[in-house]
């Protein structure tokens, strides 16, 4: 009989070591949920930065090339005013010169 309560002792044993251990995997499965949630959450969080980062910048960038446009297109306004005075101070300098020598500039 002495066999018999010692085999009792030790599946009493056993059984109290296997609910450990379960309870052990249960408490470490918990934990690694909670770990991985809380991952999930800061690289949502992080992604919705970037994205927003990324927004902010397409808008700045579409901004950009229209202001440069914009500063381009008024040099060459400026650039062809001066032109233009130039060729009609030109135009009007050999006007004068061939009417100098006597000949009609509406001839050329």
């Amino acid at each position: 009989m002495i066999d018999r309560e010692g085999f009792r002792q030790r599946l009493t044993e056993l059984e109290r070591e296997l609910e450990e251990a379960q309870k052990d995997k249960k408490d470490i499965y918990e934990e690694m949920i909670r770990q991985y949630q809380q991952f999930q959450c800061q690289t949502n969080s992080q992604i919705q930065c970037l994205e927003a980062e990324k927004q902010n910048l397409q808008e700045e960038l579409g901004i950009y090339p229209k202001d440069s446009l914009d500063q381009v297109l008024s040099k060459l306004q400026a650039t062809k005013l001066g032109w233009e005075k130039e060729t009609t101070l030109i135009h009007t300098e050999y006007k004068n010169a061939l009417k100098e020598f006597g000949l009609n500039p509406l001839e050329f």
